[in-house]
């Protein structure tokens, strides 16, 4: 990448313009750790009064401590701000300088915190440098000193005109990273233009995990005195304090009559955004507005002991969702963000009267999606606690290494090595400098490192950098406790790309294409003999639309973009994977389909189907778009099935062509309601399994269902299997 020779560099982004702005500490963190605490950073908008955003502090801070007592973690942003007045303490962010060597880890967000507008709903000091302080910098800060990198359920808006620049210290922060969560496949979408090789896995937002961290007992103080000071007895629907709630009063009244004796509580949520009382009109019966901003844990509790919400927050949706609360949703925002509440049944837009109607009657329900979401999010939280209590050294070094390196080779772009070699040198200035004589030494001290590995980058420009840091392992970076580590590629793929763009779609009886010679001879045999023989679970069903009997194994989880088990995995596999999660097999697959697969979540499984194994005549679900079957075998004869038929009908003898399960030979389908087809029963005398990986693009918002959220089955070898 170079921008030429004239263009201004962009600086480094940095929280605050040096000399400035002085830091208020003594040299060390502004927080106080007592005893063996051991404190996270979380970097974000917590400085501004906003429901949603004030949430994730506060739920990082009890789901870590419910794991670890010892965890404490510490809020970063723009503006500082202080208990009483506010929730929590909040730390400005151009204190983390002086706190990286005290943290454990760094969480960024959530919300929708990756983005490039200069938009902020607070008053931002004149050197902050904005939109960056508030998550890029924070990130490029942690991974610079080897702190692991957590991406927590984030949105990504990355619409608005920005520097190419920018996107590549993006790739080189998320490449870094430990862990990188979105909560929607949009976000998803939108990182994966960016940095197409990053491993970007959906989380679901972590309000979900609301009424498992707080559940429902007894009435807090807070929530008591609430309720006295308006006078409230009774029941009482929450309605959302904003003007555009407000415009759709004549439904809203509609609604609160057919409910009955019920008071109207109208509460203000997104204050910043404008939220208040006198936005929503009279309704005509008993009102309770709630005309003061209330802390981010009150209105939790209030929209949990409601009987139904109406509100454009997304956080105050996921809220009820949580807890089993009905609710109608106001839209009033384009943002594609909100696309994550279609998968629930329980928040339905407000102009969709019956389904907001079946709702008012259901009431209270806690629906198996929801639950499955919570049952992630405390996955993810026992993997957070234990990167806390037991960080990974070669994780640090490969993160300290691919920052140096970043930095060498921007530079290098730019002004040659001579202004990389005198960043390296000054960077500890340039940092140390808003600080007091006392302060710019502890912070030197924390940087001499970064000064000796951005010099020897320099050095050895001509050879790969990060190969040689020290805890890599070459050519394939997998998953080590936990975290994500991204692929690396091999100089030619395994998977011939050229081959899926030679090929065109058949037309009869639907759209398919087989396609061959996927592999070089090498490979092909390679990947035979590897076929991976770990891991599987049993997979049947019988009766109904759709017969089956096979082993799976997970090779990419849905929407993951590193192997799963990668341990397991022989080079070769290693290599295949990293080419199936490539924008250049996305783009082969999109190509000949003519099916946008941009944002669509993949799945890949390998499969065994052993003596008696079949899959009978069905139609995939509409979930799927894409499915593209690769097979394994080096020899295969015809009588003894295991075929896969592309049928014309629901007859299973219906053939309309078969395929051979050999090396290199695949089919692809486009889903259709009539796309039949099978795989043709092993013998029962066979020696040996037919082998195959199943390549499945689903719809934005799909869950697995060959490994759904909160199935844990008995993995075993397959050479084992029954």
């Amino acid at each position: 990448m170079s921008l030429g020779a004239r263009k201004p560099v962009p600086p480094l982004p940095m929280p605050w313009r040096p000399g400035r702005s002085a830091v208020p500490t003594d040299g060390c963190p502004p927080f106080r750790l007592e005893g063996d605490e051991l404190a996270v950073g979380i970097a974000g908008t917590f400085d501004v009064e906003n429901y949603g955003d004030l949430l994730f502090p506060l739920i990082a801070g009890a789901a870590l401590k419910r794991r670890d007592p010892r965890i404490r973690v510490v809020p970063f942003s723009i503006n500082s701000r202080s208990e009483p007045s506010w929730p929590f303490q909040v730390w400005r962010m151009e204190e983390v300088a002086a706190s990286i060597s005290s943290l454990s880890a760094m969480l960024i967000g959530g919300g929708q915190i990756i983005r490039f507008d200069g938009n902020y709903p607070a008053p931002t000091p004149p050197h902050a440098d904005m939109p960056f302080a508030y998550w890029l910098t924070p990130a490029v800060q942690a991974a610079f000193f080897g702190k692991p990198v957590i991406w927590n359920a984030v949105g990504a808006s990355i619409g608005w005109a920005h520097s190419v620049w920018y996107d590549e210290l993006m790739r080189r922060v998320f490449a870094a990273s430990y862990f990188i969560g979105v909560r929607d496949s949009v976000s998803r979408g939108s990182l994966a233009r960016i940095a197409p090789d990053a491993g970007v896995e959906l989380l679901p937002d972590t309000a979900f995990g609301l009424s498992r961290l707080w559940p429902l007992e007894q009435e807090s103080v807070e929530f008591a005195n609430w309720r006295s000071t308006l006078g409230l007895e009774g029941r009482y629907v929450v309605i959302q304090a904003n003007a555009g709630v407000g415009y759709h009063h004549s439904r809203i009244k509609s609604l609160l009559e057919s409910m009955g004796k019920v008071n109207a509580v109208i509460l203000p949520i997104c204050w910043c955004h404008g939220d208040r009382v006198e936005d929503v009109p009279e309704l005509n019966r008993p009102t309770f507005p709630s005309s003061a901003w209330s802390p981010p844990k009150l209105i939790m509790e209030i929209i949990a002991r409601s009987e139904f919400v109406i509100a454009s927050s997304l956080h105050a949706c996921i809220t009820a969702l949580s807890f089993g609360v009905p609710g109608a949703r106001v839209p009033i925002s384009s943002s594609r963000k909100y696309e994550l509440l279609d998968n629930f049944e329980g928040i339905a837009p407000i102009d969709k009267k019956e389904a907001v109607r079946r709702l008012m009657k259901r009431g209270r329900y806690i629906e198996p999606r929801v639950i499955e979401n919570v049952d992630r999010l405390d996955r993810y939280w026992d993997e957070v606690a234990d990167v806390v209590l037991h960080p990974s050294i070669a994780n640090s070094n490969r993160s300290r290494a691919l920052m140096a390196d970043w930095v060498a080779k921007a530079c290098e772009e730019r002004e040659g090595a001579r202004l990389a070699r005198r960043l390296g040198g000054n960077m500890r200035k340039i940092l140390a400098k808003p600080f007091s004589k006392q302060q710019g030494a502890a912070v030197r001290h924390w940087l001499a490192p970064l000064k000796k590995r951005v010099v020897t980058a320099i050095d050895r420009m001509r050879t790969p950098p990060i190969a040689e840091a020290p805890g890599l392992e070459a050519p394939g970076l997998e998953r080590e406790n936990g975290g994500v580590r991204n692929l690396s590629r091999r100089e030619e793929p395994v998977l011939r790309f050229h081959r899926i763009a030679q090929q065109t779609m058949e037309a009869r009886p639907y759209q398919w294409a087989s396609i061959d010679g996927l592999f070089a001879p090498g490979d092909a045999a390679s990947l035979a003999a590897s076929f991976p023989c770990d891991r599987f679970k049993k997979v049947a069903g019988y009766g109904g639309e759709k017969s089956y009997e096979y082993m799976s194994r997970s090779l990419i989880h849905m929407g993951a973009t590193v192997p799963s088990h990668p341990e397991g995995l022989s080079q070769v596999w290693r290599e295949l994977a990293c080419d199936l999660v490539s924008a250049e097999y996305r783009s082969a697959l999109t190509q000949i389909t003519g099916k946008d697969l941009t944002n669509a979540l993949m799945e890949v499984n390998v499969l065994h189907y052993g003596p008696g194994a079949w899959l009978g005549p069905h139609v995939d679900l509409k979930a799927k778009i894409v499915t593209h079957v690769l097979y394994f075998n080096e020899t295969w004869d015809r009588r003894d099935g295991g075929c896969l038929n592309v049928l014309r009908s629901s007859d299973p003898a219906d053939v309309f062509a078969e395929i051979l399960p050999l090396v290199g030979n695949s089919m692809l389908l486009v889903r259709s309601k009539n796309s039949w087809h099978s795989v043709s029963r092993v013998t029962r005398n066979c020696t040996i399994s037919r082998r195959s990986v199943n390549v499945i693009f689903h719809q934005p918002g799909s869950v697995s269902t060959m490994w759904p959220p909160g199935d844990n089955p008995v993995l075993q070898d397959y050479a084992s299997a029954s």
